[in-house]
């Protein structure tokens, strides 16, 4: 039976002191600063090959790595699958990461129910009466002659030009009016 996390709530429920906890299991030798901690960068090296610029911010509950993480701002899940997949080659997902974090601190969860577990993703349409055109069938699109766009009026429209729409680019889009009426 799996269990269901709130992550912004699992993420507030968790103190400076338990991030600490969770870095230093995963060989970051955290150190307590002004507004949070710092450690190596376990985000994309092995503990003891990075630098120490890994920035945890207790008031954002966000890390920002200094140092070769292509998204450098990432919270404590996003660090945990990180961790996961440098340090014992293991993909995970969000979910692996927040029940692991959950499990590691004793948080519980909701438990769903075997027919809540998975939900089939076409069943979602089923709620709504959708009916798609036959593939044999045509449909037929009302058209104009197309002497019509040479008689286009385009006028100078000074909130157009404010935008940076030139009257050049209108002409050659053809984006304009009418003035025959249609």
């Amino acid at each position: 039976m799996s269990r269901y996390y709130d992550k912004d709530e699992l993420k507030s429920k968790l103190e400076l002191e338990q991030i600490y906890d969770l870095i230093e299991a995963w060989g970051g030798e955290p150190e307590y600063v002004d507004g949070g901690l710092i450690s190596q960068t376990i985000c994309h090296n092995l503990p003891g090959e990075g630098s120490r610029k890994l920035y945890y911010y207790e008031n954002t509950k966000l890390f920002r790595c200094y140092t070769g993480c292509i998204d450098p701002t990432f919270d404590i899940f996003d660090l945990c699958i990180k961790v996961k997949k440098k340090q014992e080659d293991k993909k995970w997902e969000l979910y692996d990461a927040m029940d692991y974090i959950a499990g590691y601190f004793g948080f519980d969860g909701v438990e769903l129910k075997d027919e809540e577990e998975k939900l089939k993703d076409w069943d979602v349409f089923k709620r709504h009466n959708i009916q798609l055109p036959k593939p044999k069938e045509i449909i037929h699109l009302k058209e104009y002659n197309p002497i019509i766009l040479t008689r286009f009026s385009y006028p100078r429209i000074a909130g157009w030009e404010a935008e940076g729409i030139l009257p050049e680019v209108n002409r050659r889009n053809f984006i304009g009016y009418y003035p025959g009426g249609g």
